[in-house]
């Protein structure tokens, strides 16, 4: 009888004629490789290959859809974000890509105006970088425009607050506020608060400012799954920062958005280094949702901070600074964190911007991965995951694809300023030519894996894809891409985006490909993308967004 029913369900699942079929197009199976069709049954992919071969399978009920020579790619999988405050950050102003602190004052002006009950006025994502050199944002600034109420404008790194007078007055801060171990409140010639705030400093202010209830936090998460589905991202990681929701709160809204039918992506979530132990406690709780629709993956530290401020950790000074930068845990601290979270079984990823982060990271990593052999204990395929890696030194290149560590990496923070303004070349010098160097990587055989940390840079994959293969900034310079040796092809800047972030997490039997067996999350372009180029790759627009078998967006012409 055993052997009949497994029969019988094989015969069926020949039988099962596909729910949908997209023919005559450009499939993208892997560098190199294309088919023109595929096909979906439930939630899988069933079959890949010539337009005759699958539309064979075709049956009354099957929606076949005539891509017309478009593109068609696996779901986009973003490995670094922090979603819930991305998610938040669509309900508040929204001052990314503001090109001077006069932009900034209308965005905030009209906010305030169609917002007028806000008690608070909460926004993010402006970067003086790309302002006139000098122009550092004051109080006086925010005043001139909302003066009544508190305002607080996060940075695109979430790294620093901008508050108005009444802000500071909302927070208890005053130029007598004791300073903080890792932050400052930056103050004028005078002596007086400016109203910026730097890193822990920021807390006063986080803790004065009323947080959203849950039903505004699903409301926001539905607002930003809406985004997932138009960007053509059905996997994100959401890793934890020091000022995301714990991630207790964020599998609870997890929860209630699947018991609901409304989380349309696959949700990889990262606790904090500090705490691998509460994690992996959690991590056990996750019982009732496919571990392929939410899992807990790691945690995830800090090792330095950013080149904006001169936090990132270099191994030599900073061509504009004696300063080198800091590491932000001593050698031993760092190497039994990362242990702690191994024996746990848990990957580590690692915040690691500057070139003597990214080296102590390996180190650790390395000092981590020879204890667990000699304890013969069970890592992740891949057990440390280096998150940014905007500069590394040539001797390191290698180490990656020795120690299995993944090279988590951002292409779109590459052209987030303009060109000439650009703070890299300011910051390092020369070693500026080592800076994002994705084929250096690739050439020495790391897996790389591409995200946006968004909210600090736009979720649609686009802007990354148009950065690696061109490396030019959004206004089209320079023609030839700024140190174009670091250029990366088209095809392989949808791989480190695809099937590279699955395979880094474990998951590359399921998810990241266009092939038999898949998860069935696709994505449909309004042109071959592969056959787009320089500054129209940042015109290309979704078209369909597939999730587990089922057509989640459809664009309107």
């Amino acid at each position: 009888m055993p052997a009949l029913l497994c029969s019988l369900l094989a015969a069926s699942l020949l039988a099962a004629e596909p729910e949908l079929i997209l023919a005559h197009g450009r499939v993208f199976i892997a560098p190199g490789r294309y088919a023109q069709a595929v096909a979906v049954v439930s939630n899988r992919i069933e079959s890949v290959g010539s337009d005759a071969a699958v539309l064979a399978l075709k049956g009354p009920a099957t929606r076949v859809v005539d891509l017309r020579g478009r593109a068609v790619t696996p779901g986009f999988h973003d490995s670094h974000t922090h979603f819930l405050r991305g998610a938040l950050s669509l309900t508040q102003v929204d001052l990314t890509g503001a090109s001077d602190i006069q932009e900034i004052q209308r965005r905030l002006a009209d906010y305030a105006v169609k917002n007028a009950t806000a008690v608070w006025i909460i926004g993010r994502g402006w970067d003086q970088t790309s302002w006139a050199p000098g122009a550092y944002p004051t109080r006086a600034d925010i005043d001139a425009v909302v003066s009544t109420r508190p305002v607080a404008l996060a940075d695109a790194d979430g790294r620093a607050l901008w508050l108005n007078t009444e802000g500071l007055k909302r927070a208890r801060i005053t130029s007598r506020t004791p300073r903080f171990n890792s932050g400052q409140f930056i103050k004028d010639d005078k002596g007086e608060l400016t109203g910026l705030l730097l890193d822990e400093a920021t807390s006063p202010a986080i803790a004065a400012i009323p947080a959203p209830s849950r039903a505004q936090k699903l409301d926001a998460l539905r607002r930003a799954l809406a985004l997932a589905r138009e960007s053509g991202v059905t996997a994100v990681e959401s890793l934890q920062g020091p000022f995301d929701a714990l991630p207790s709160e964020q599998l609870d809204l997890w929860k209630e958005l699947y018991k609901n039918g409304d989380a349309t992506l696959r949700y990889f979530l990262y606790g904090r280094l500090e705490d691998p132990g509460g994690f992996s406690k959690l991590r056990k709780t996750v019982r009732d949702i496919p571990r392929d629709r939410l899992d807990l993956i790691g945690v995830k530290g800090l090792v330095d901070g950013t080149f904006k401020d001169r936090t990132a950790a270099l191994l030599q000074p900073y061509f504009d600074a004696n300063a080198s930068g800091a590491l932000k845990h001593q050698t031993f601290s760092l190497n039994s964190m990362i242990r702690r979270a191994h024996q746990d079984g848990l990957q580590v990823a690692l915040h690691c911007v500057g070139d003597r982060a990214v080296r102590a990271a390996l180190d650790a990593c390395q000092k981590s991965q020879e204890r667990a052999r000699q304890e013969e204990l069970v890592l992740p395929p891949y057990p440390c995951k280096l998150e940014h890696v905007e500069d590394v030194d040539a001797k390191d290149l290698p180490r990656f694809a020795g120690l299995h560590a993944v090279a988590s990496m951002q292409p779109s923070r590459m052209i987030f300023d303009d060109e000439e303004r650009n703070y890299y070349p300011n910051r390092l010098g020369s070693r500026v030519q080592r800076s994002f160097a994705w084929k250096s990587l690739e050439d020495a055989g790391a897996l790389v894996s591409f995200g946006t940390d968004w909210p600090a840079l736009p979720l649609a994959p686009r802007v990354g894809l148009f950065a690696a293969a061109t490396r030019r900034h959004r206004n089209g310079k320079p023609e030839g891409g700024w140190i174009p040796a670091e250029k990366i092809s088209l095809e392989s800047a949808v791989a480190h985006y695809t099937a590279d972030p699955a395979r880094a997490i474990g998951r590359d039997d399921a998810m990241g490909r266009v092939k038999p067996g898949q998860l069935a999350d696709l994505v449909v372009f309004d042109r071959d993308l592969f056959s787009t180029a320089g500054l129209d790759l940042l015109k290309v627009q979704v078209d369909m967004t597939i999730f587990d078998g089922k057509i989640v967006y459809e664009r309107k012409p």
